[in-house]
């Protein structure tokens, strides 16, 4: 063999050897990135991006093995809502990693909290902030959750601005203060919740919608209309930016424009209830109102428990001399009327002087389910029994909504629960 040759092989070994330890290498620096940036935006309260990355970086070893980014990444999707994922994460580090130290427990006792789970929580976590004052801040935030999940708004608020006491230029309690406001309705001070999250930080995207909402409702469309611009350019395909858009340009006259991004959103999205209701709307509010009723029909079909769908379709078919049909369309506008005003008492007024009683709590789960929201009335009714494992009304309730969605062998078990109840309440005391 020439020496050429000779060193061509050795050559090709060196170079096909680095290759492939590049390639092992590989998967565990590209999940090394992810981590290392997952860490740094969730710092930031960047919860959907730290997310994705964590979503990578716990796929390979030795990252998968973790304990600290299992927690990061359980605080992630625990500021998300996504508490069966949190839930998840944390099992895995006490099952699979065998970690039940101080930290795991801690931030399982934050995402009891979070979820309204506050009569066990409250007690631990303010004993562990008060030996570990740099933990206050987030104490403060799963507080702040867990009331809101609850509906006890005077708390929530209350937990907030001790937070922001402590981290006045904190964009996240900033946020959690407007999550607050948005719960309740208080348009003006979301407003400013949100305009202070985005002077703190200008990439929170969720805030910019919200605000972008909000200006809207209490018209201030040209700003809205701005917002939604910024919103959009890190959403260019979101059919809902498009409708608010529209919605904006209509109102601040500039119709023409408004027609053409709803005609390009139902091209797509035929079936789209507020694009629907607002070109029925722009009709209404012309006098065209046989042009309007077509627009308006569908909307209401597509959005049976919206008030405004409803009510707009009232408003066009009494000026149209439809006095029969406009009759029963207006008792039920007005019946969801009736049901959004009593929610709203409860939620920010009757449920502040009595957090815990399951009255209350089932008449706010019967209130979303005629509403149309299963998945929170469901969890109101859930939450009364909590409150009184044998309240009659809500397993009652239960019962029938279990029923009405097919499930006959859950539907049974509650109407046997309710059954049971009334006996034991209708059994003399013993003496």
């Amino acid at each position: 063999m020439s020496g050429y040759t000779w060193l061509r092989r050795r050559l090709w070994i060196i170079l096909t050897s680095v290759l492939l330890l590049l390639a092992a290498a590989t998967p565990f620096l590209w999940a090394g990135y992810h981590a290392y940036v997952a860490q740094a935006v969730v710092e930031r309260y960047h919860s959907d991006e730290a997310r994705a990355h964590f979503a990578v970086c716990l796929r390979f070893w030795p990252w998968s093995r973790s304990v600290r980014l299992h927690l990061l990444a359980a605080q992630a999707a625990r500021r998300q809502g996504d508490y069966e994922e949190a839930s998840r994460l944390i099992h895995e580090c006490q099952n699979a990693l065998h970690d039940n130290s101080a930290e795991v427990v801690f931030e399982w006792a934050m995402l009891r909290a979070a979820m309204g789970d506050l009569d066990v929580t409250i007690g631990p976590l303010q004993e562990t902030a008060q030996a570990q004052p740099s933990l206050l801040p987030v104490v403060y935030e799963a507080l702040a959750e867990g009331y809101l999940v609850m509906s006890r708004i005077l708390d929530a608020l209350r937990t907030t601005d001790a937070w922001l006491a402590l981290e006045p230029n904190n964009p996240q309690a900033w946020f959690v203060r407007g999550k607050i406001h948005r719960q309740i309705g208080a348009v003006q001070s979301l407003v400013a919740d949100c305009q202070r999250v985005l002077e703190l930080d200008p990439e929170r995207t969720e805030a910019r919608w919200w605000l972008a909402l909000a200006l809207l409702d209490i018209g201030r469309y040209q700003e809205a209309e701005q917002q939604l611009q910024i919103y959009g350019r890190s959403h260019p395909h979101d059919v809902e930016v498009r409708v608010r858009q529209a919605l904006c340009l209509w109102r601040l006259e500039r119709e023409a424009e408004a027609h053409a991004l709803l005609d390009g959103v139902l091209a797509e999205q035929p079936q789209h209830g507020l694009a629907l209701l607002t070109r029925g709307q722009m009709h209404l509010k012309a006098f065209r109102y046989a042009e309007a009723e077509p627009w308006l029909r569908q909307a209401a079909r597509i959005l049976p428990y919206d008030y405004i769908a409803q009510n707009a379709l009232w408003e066009c078919l009494r000026q149209q001399g439809k006095t029969e049909e406009a009759e029963a369309q207006r008792e039920w506008a007005e019946t969801l009327y009736e049901r959004r005003t009593q929610l709203t008492e409860i939620l920010t007024h009757l449920m502040q002087q009595k957090p815990d009683d399951p009255a209350l709590h089932y008449q706010v789960g019967a209130l979303y389910l005629q509403l149309g929201s299963p998945q929170v009335g469901e969890a109101w009714l859930l939450s009364a029994l909590r409150l009184d494992e044998h309240y009659v009304p809500a397993l009652e309730a239960l019962a029938k909504h279990a029923q009405e969605r097919g499930d006959k062998e859950r539907a049974e078990e509650y109407r046997r629960q309710a059954q049971s109840a009334k006996k034991r309440q209708a059994s003399p005391l013993p003496k």
